[in-house]
């Protein structure tokens, strides 16, 4: 037992050897019992291949290693066979067989191998990328799904070029700028995918702002407005760590305690308020004399008793024309509208 454990560490540390000669400084740790591993290294001029058999551990590179090694290039990682997860960032790619993903070298980044799983993984130089791309925050640890034609010209270009050991300089630099050149569509869409989601929550929020005062200002009708499901504008909330019916929630609420702070003009002005779901009733303007603590009571209760409300101030023109010239939400709470001390209005009523 203690023999053919030590075996298994010797082929870890053999199969690790390898992978740092090839590919940069790696950690690496074994998952669970079955460790298996193997590494085949590819060289010719430019190109810089290699195909990794992994089972049952984890590769990893922390900033120290990063530092320790060459970040000037990328790992195009193809999926030949089993699954892998590559992580980087805040990122995760889960490759089956056929998939693609890019691994920035000059980052940190994790490598999981559950079950048998066979990777070819293609150092290509940063500058092919960015002279196509021509943009730096390339989209790395994302998945190229195999049924893309991209990611099926892509392998077969490079695995191709595996079996032709006569290439000169110049044919392993093109194949290098014709793997670059293919990727280019797959990441820009992938990028322009997370653009347009960007787009359609900045919409989002504008269309909330813009109607904030509605009581018709639900979920359902922001997202059929701005041309989504339901269910997408939920998740595109979510991505954001948000809830789309709290957030119009907070939003009214922070416009509310906004307009609270202002220094009050000395004019009266009507309230609105809007209950929840319920429909919006007419407050009337805070009275220039005492009033029954009883009445006070009542119109404090019929306000503040709902779970969140909203005021919205109707600032009329000078000659009453019917028009509304602004209409901002204000906050109700009893700070404002709410229960007072009844003894000194009481006291002058007496």
């Amino acid at each position: 037992m203690v023999v053919a454990t030590r075996l298994a560490d010797a082929s870890f540390e053999q199969w690790l050897g390898q992978i740092n000669s090839a590919c940069g400084r790696f950690c690496a740790k074994t998952l669970a019992p079955g460790f298996a591993g193997a590494i085949q290294e590819f060289h010719t001029h430019a190109l810089r291949l290699s195909v990794v058999d992994a089972a049952q551990t984890r590769l990893y590179r922390t900033r120290r290693e990063v530092e320790q090694s060459d970040g000037c290039h990328f790992f195009t990682v193809f999926q030949l066979r089993g699954q892998s997860v590559m992580e980087q960032g805040d990122r995760q790619a889960v490759l089956s067989a056929g998939d693609i993903t890019l691994i920035d070298a000059a980052q940190p980044s994790s490598f999981t191998y559950q079950q048998g799983s066979r990777q070819l993984s293609l150092l290509l130089p940063r500058s092919y990328l960015e002279q196509q791309l021509r943009f730096t925050d390339l989209p790395c640890a994302r998945r190229i799904a195999a049924d893309n034609a991209v990611a099926k010209l892509s392998q077969q270009l490079v695995l191709g070029s595996m079996q032709n050991t006569q290439m000169s300089r110049l044919e392993s630099e093109a194949v290098l700028n014709a793997v670059a050149t293919l990727l280019q569509p797959a990441l820009m869409e992938q990028d322009e995918g997370q653009d347009s989601h960007e787009r359609i929550f900045t919409r989002s929020l504008a269309f909330i702002d813009q109607h904030i005062q509605s009581e018709q200002l639900r979920p359902e009708w922001v997202a059929s407005e701005i041309g989504v499901s339901v269910r997408s504008l939920y998740r595109l909330f979510a991505r954001k760590g948000l809830v789309v019916a709290q957030y119009i929630k907070n939003r009214r609420l922070d416009l509310c305690a906004r307009f609270c702070a202002r220094p009050r003009s000395g004019k009266s002005w009507p309230i609105l308020v809007m209950t929840g779901d319920l429909p919006i009733t007419a407050i009337s303007p805070p009275p220039s004399k005492p009033v029954l603590a009883s009445h006070r009571a009542r119109t404090a209760s019929s306000i503040c008793n709902p779970a969140w409300m909203i005021c919205q101030q109707i600032v009329r023109s000078g000659k009453s024309d019917g028009k509304h010239n602004k209409i901002s939400p204000v906050k109700s709470c009893y700070g404002e509208l709410g229960p007072r001390k009844t003894g000194s209005s009481q006291q002058q009523r007496r």
